[in-house]
Formats: structure tokens, C-alpha cells, sequence
């Protein structure tokens, strides 16, 4: 009696570990990207974790009368979490969620819900309240496995389109975290029939699946692009009562991004990538890292080199990236196009000839309804130069947050 007991008591203790471990990621993962879609929806999941490991953590404290209460509840929250787990595998890689989920999730979300509280209602009796002890749990055993498998499907479906090794790592580390409690459950049912007495709870293989998800967000930065920082947003409300194009935006817009770190034009870029905008980035960098740091897979890159090359652009060729980018705008209308790296065309050619590029660059962004971003660091600048393109565009200075009323 008293070996059962400390079984339940470190049993119970791992649930409360387990809480802490995933609350603590969810906000870590949120604070990395509070404006992106996949933040939220990771921060969302993991408080479904919470709620349901800490729940576990209660059962064995309570008087019989109470535990069923809170046994729906930890079944109702853990529904709710391996759904939360199909929605995340949609959102891999990043800017290619799926085109359902991304316009349905209200939907996916009330059906979700719907699916836990039908879930749960077989439970009854404290018999219901442990796996495999009654017939209560049945139903929410069989809705979990159905999220799983869908799960699987879907990261065999990322892991099919995409030939990035850094995203398919990423497929299989999920895939691996969120099967682990099937594999474990497997393991309680077979040993059960052996040891009678061994402990048929969960939490130890969701300790498991926090831990990989942890491995997962600190060292391959699943779900984390940027640093806590506030910068320009390029949603809005539409004015006069207009139709608004791309994320509420009525109008076309092209914006001079002021400051020393690019990150306050990237972070805005790929939140509009991330909502299925179509997008085109031109940058000094080299494709290669922009797709690591940014998680821009699917989005089309010119790389500013003058070494010759399959989507390389000479930066003193102005008159070629003009008509690429022109190009791009034609074929997709309500676009963002991000121009990284001003300062090396500033380097490569008379600054008229670059001051003519951009005013012919805005002019393309407003006939196609679309937005321009320039991240640029005036001091690179005279003062004259710098002026004119003030009064040509719309300037946001990424040291003081917003700058024009974004």
C-alpha cells in the first residue's frame, strides 16, 4: 500500500513537471513571435498541455466525489491538445499552412472542442477515471489516436513537398513527439497484462513528448523566428469603408524601413508570408541563409551577386531587377516584395539612376495594388538623398516602433 502510494505521489509530481516545462516553452515560443500565427498557436497548445498534465497532477489529492469532475477535464484538455498538434503540423513549414486550416480555423476549432466534449461524456465513475481501468476512457483513446494519425499524415505530407533537411528534421522530431504517447500507451497495455499493478498513467510519456518538443524549440528553433521586439505591422483597418486588399490594407503601400537591424522589415514580411500573401525577396544575402534565419522556404529569392547564376541579378544591372520585379507584380497582384540590400545598389551605381529604380518600383507596387518594403540604415546616405526618399515613401523608424501611423 504504502509503494502504491509514493507510485502515485512521484506520478503525480511528474504531471506537475510536465505543466511547468511546456507553460514555460509556450510563453518562451510566444515571446519569440508574438505576431505570428504560429506562435499563438503553439502557446495555445501548450496551455491545453498544461491544463490537462496539471489536472492529472490533482486526481490523486481528491476526495472520489471530485475526481470525475476533474478526470473530464484532463480528457477534455488532452482531446484538445492532440488536436492542437494536428493544427501545428499544418502550420510546417511556416508560409505553406494549409490553405484549410489558415481559412477555417474557427471552424477546425469548434469542431475540435465539439469532438473533446463529445469525447468525454462516456466518463462517468471514478472507474472511468484511469486508462484502461474502465470503458468510460474508450472514446477519448480512440478521438486522440484519430488526431494522431492525422498528425502522421500530415507531416508525411510536409515531409513529401519539401527538400529542406533543416524542415524535415523538424517532420520527424514532431512526428516522433507526438506518436510517443501512442507507443506508450501501447507499452502500459501489453506490460499490464504481465504486472497488474503497473501504474497506467500517461504522464511519463508526455514528460517524453515535453522534452523532445523542448529539444525541438531550443535547439532546431521549431517554432521560433525572431526575437521579443516590437515593430511596424502591416495590417490596418481599411479607411472610408474601403475593400481592403492583402491583411486589411486598402491601399498600396512602399515603405522605407530606417534602422541598423534588418529584422524590423523581416518580421512583418514574414507574418504577411505566413497569412499566404505572395511574396518576392530580393537581398545581398545569400538565399541559403535568409531561408534558415527566416523559415522563407517556399518564397522566391534573387540574390544580389555579380557572379552569374540561376536567380542572380548584377546589383549595377538595375534595368534587369526592374523588369523581374515588375514581372512578379504582374503575375501576382496584392504582393509584398521585400528589397534587402539598397545600400549595395547604392554602391554599384549613381544615385540617381537609383533614386529613378525606386520611384519606378513604387509606381509598379501601386498599379498592381501591392506593398513595398526597403529596409535601409540612413547613415549610408547624404542627407539630400536621404530626404528625397523620405518624401517619396513611407518611413518607419525601427528604433522608435512605428513611424507614420503603421
Amino acid at each position: 500500500m504504502e509503494e502504491m502510494l509514493t507510485s502515485d505521489i512521484i506520478l503525480s509530481i511528474n504531471s506537475l513537471l510536465v505543466g511547468i516545462l511546456v507553460l514555460a516553452m509556450g510563453i518562451y515560443v510566444f515571446r519569440k513571435n508574438p505576431y505570428m500565427p504560429v506562435g499563438r498557436a503553439f502557446f495555445v497548445v501548450m496551455i491545453f498541455f498544461f491544463i490537462a498534465t496539471v489536472s492529472a497532477f490533482w486526481l490523486p489529492l481528491l476526495p472520489p466525489q471530485q475526481i470525475v469532475l476533474l478526470a473530464q477535464i484532463e480528457y477534455f484538455f488532452t482531446v484538445l491538445l492532440f488536436g492542437g498538434f494536428l493544427y501545428l503540423a499544418s502550420m510546417l513549414p511556416y508560409e505553406k499552412s494549409s490553405n484549410w486550416f489558415r481559412r477555417q480555423t474557427l471552424t477546425f476549432s469548434i469542431m475540435v472542442t465539439f469532438t473533446a466534449f463529445i469525447a468525454i461524456l462516456p466518463i462517468r465513475t471514478t472507474q472511468d477515471t484511469e486508462l484502461g481501468s474502465g470503458a468510460g476512457e474508450t472514446l477519448v483513446i480512440v478521438t486522440v489516436l484519430c488526431f494522431v494519425i492525422a498528425t502522421q499524415f500530415m507531416l508525411y505530407s510536409v515531409r513529401k513537398r519539401t527538400k529542406d533537411k533543416a524542415v524535415r528534421k523538424q517532420v520527424y522530431i514532431m512526428a516522433f513527439a507526438v506518436g510517443f504517447p501512442v507507443l506508450y500507451g501501447l507499452g502500459i497495455v501489453v506490460l499490464s497484462f504481465f504486472f497488474p499493478e503497473f501504474p497506467a498513467v500517461l504522464s511519463p510519456g508526455l514528460m517524453i513528448t515535453a522534452i523532445i518538443f523542448m529539444y525541438a524549440v531550443l535547439r532546431n528553433k521549431m517554432f521560433t523566428v525572431f526575437a521579443p521586439q516590437r515593430f511596424f505591422s502591416l495590417k490596418r483597418s481599411p479607411a472610408n469603408g474601403a475593400e481592403p486588399h492583402i491583411n486589411g490594407v486598402p491601399e498600396a503601400r512602399a515603405i522605407l524601413v530606417e534602422g541598423k537591424e534588418v529584422d524590423a522589415a523581416y518580421r512583418p514580411f514574414v507574418e504577411v508570408v505566413a497569412a499566404g500573401s505572395p511574396s518576392l525577396l530580393i537581398s545581398r544575402t545569400h538565399p541559403d541563409a535568409l531561408r534558415e534565419r527566416y523559415r522563407v522556404y517556399s518564397v522566391p529569392i534573387i540574390w544580389l551577386a555579380t557572379q552569374p547564376g540561376l536567380d542572380h541579378v548584377d546589383p549595377s544591372n538595375l534595368s534587369i531587377l526592374q523588369y523581374t520585379i515588375t514581372e512578379f507584380l504582374k503575375k501576382n497582384k496584392s504582393s509584398v516584395v521585400m528589397l534587402d540590400g539598397i545600400e549595395y545598389i547604392i554602391s554599384n551605381n549613381e544615385m540617381d539612376r537609383v533614386l529613378r529604380f525606386i520611384y519606378n518600383l513604387r509606381d509598379e507596387v501601386i498599379m498592381s495594388e501591392s506593398e513595398l518594403i526597403i529596409p535601409l540604415d540612413p547613415d549610408v546616405l547624404e542627407i539630400n538623398s536621404l530626404a528625397i526618399l523620405e518624401r517619396e515613401l513611407e518611413v518607419v523608424r525601427s528604433g522608435r516602433g512605428a513611424g507614420t501611423g503603421i
